[in-house]
């Protein structure tokens, strides 16, 4: 069982194969423990990932590359911009610090080491091919082969969804990112656990997935709120264990067919994946209510625009729960159920001092005042920061002049509307163009 253990999270099961549950089993064989840079095994990942997926198998180059080599790379590659770029990242990260979403000030390439820290692979769109990051460990365990798996099942889906035109479309923003991942990494993490199932022939309904990806889903909060670079670390403790629970909620219904329906219409934002497959919108409405967008910037003398992103509900509940750890056992925020578009935004002055405004519109004025009342006791030890109400928004503020924030709260505060475009998917907090990753969170046990 040593390398049940060592299965980090590109898949989810782990104890709870012997819980009580669910009634399937996958017919694909058991996950071999091969060397992943033979083309034998490679081939037999191919075989095993169409059959999971009811499709061909098809041919993949797989490459390896040293991780701190290949890190450096990217790094320096993100540095090479011009002076403007890299006071804007740094801005930008200074800002979030006020609400400690980051550390402080980050360079691109910073930013972008701190984003590959925990990634093991990629599937690269362009090149058509798999990266595996070489720590020099083994290559032949079985982590190794689900790993390889994981990224088989990518291109498959690229192959049949073509995967950046589908993020061409669907990833306006970082929080609509989220959702269009959550489905691409979700149904790469259900079927590896699918095959996780077979290799140590769990024949039985054996497997409660509700528990299980309810432990998952609790495992990447936990992840986000207590990161370093929270921000950053958004995706990687999000599509994965919100989109694993998704997908198999689908696959319930109707198999891999009502999984491939979901490529033609991907969810639209995080709360949409939290909501889960199928749900209505809590209050009837729209999941996305762009009207906000028009009203997104406070107009602040002397300041101006650094970044901007739709940052989402899964963001929103990651700074509250982090604000409130004393807390961690009380309800999650309800009123962010009902979060229909939000922007997060970082202003500064000539003097490089930064002002951190996040906009969320709710479905009603009343979950407005809950969430305003919820964020106002949470946020109480910021003496930096300031939460208000305008109708059915709620408008948190932080600078690092606190009578700036206070100055501020209240409805003569001018609003002007979002530039265009919007920074690419949030700035080093997704992944690159082209690339679909899969990062490696913290052992099961």
């Amino acid at each position: 069982m040593e390398a049940m253990v060592r299965i980090a999270a590109c898949a989810a099961l782990g104890a709870l194969m012997w819980a009580t549950g669910c009634d399937f089993e996958s017919e694909c064989g058991a996950v071999p423990e091969c060397d992943i840079r033979e083309e034998s095994c490679q081939a037999r990942a191919a075989r095993m990932a169409s059959c999971l997926r009811d499709g061909v198998p098809r041919e993949v180059t797989v490459q390896l590359k040293d991780f701190e080599a290949f890190l450096d790379d990217e790094a320096n590659a993100a540095d090479d911009v011009d002076e403007a770029a890299l006071e804007r990242s740094s801005l930008w990260f200074e800002g979030l610090s006020l609400l400690d979403l980051a550390s402080g000030p980050l360079t691109p390439g910073e930013a972008t080491t701190a984003f590959y820290d925990s990634v093991a692979a990629f599937y690269d769109s362009e090149e058509d091919a798999i990266t595996i990051l070489d720590r020099g460990q083994s290559l032949s365990s079985l982590s190794d082969n689900l790993l390889l798996l994981h990224e088989m099942i990518h291109a498959l889906q690229d192959e049949g969804a073509d995967l950046e035109a589908l993020r061409e479309i669907h990833s306006s923003s970082f929080d609509a990112s989220l959702g269009v991942d959550a489905l691409i990494e979700g149904e790469a993490v259900f079927h590896v656990d699918r095959a996780l199932m077979s290799t140590f022939e769990v024949r039985e309904p054996a497997v409660d997935f509700q528990l299980a990806y309810a432990s998952f889903r609790q495992r990447g909060l936990l992840r986000a709120i207590y990161a370093t670079e929270v921000f950053i670390e958004l995706r990687g403790s999000f599509v994965y264990p919100f989109g694993a629970a998704l997908v198999h909620d689908a696959w319930e219904q109707d198999g891999n067919r009502a999984v491939g329906a979901l490529f033609d219409a991907p969810p639209l934002s995080a709360r949409q994946v939290m909501a889960g497959f199928g749900a209505d919108e809590p209050a009837g409405g729209p999941w996305i209510e762009p009207e906000l967008d028009s009203e997104a910037i406070p107009e602040v003398a002397g300041m101006e625009l650094v970044r901007f992103a739709h940052a989402g509900r899964f963001a929103a509940q990651v700074l509250l729960e982090r604000e409130s750890r004393a807390w961690l056992g009380r309800e999650p925020v309800e009123a962010l159920r009902r979060l229909r578009n939000d922007v997060l935004a970082v202003l500064a002055d000539g003097d490089g001092a930064t002002l951190l405004s996040w906009r969320m519109r709710l479905s009603d004025a009343g979950q407005a005042e809950t969430l305003a009342t919820e964020a106002t006791g949470r946020l109480a030890h910021h003496d930096n920061a300031a939460v208000f109400r305008l109708e059915r928004d709620v408008v948190i503020l932080a600078s690092e002049d606190p009578e700036l924030a206070a100055s501020l709260v209240g409805g003569d505060l001018e609003w002007a509307p979002l530039p265009e475009p919007e920074e690419p998917r949030g700035g080093q907090a997704a992944a690159p163009r082209g690339r679909t990753l899969c990062h490696t969170p913290e052992p099961l046990f």
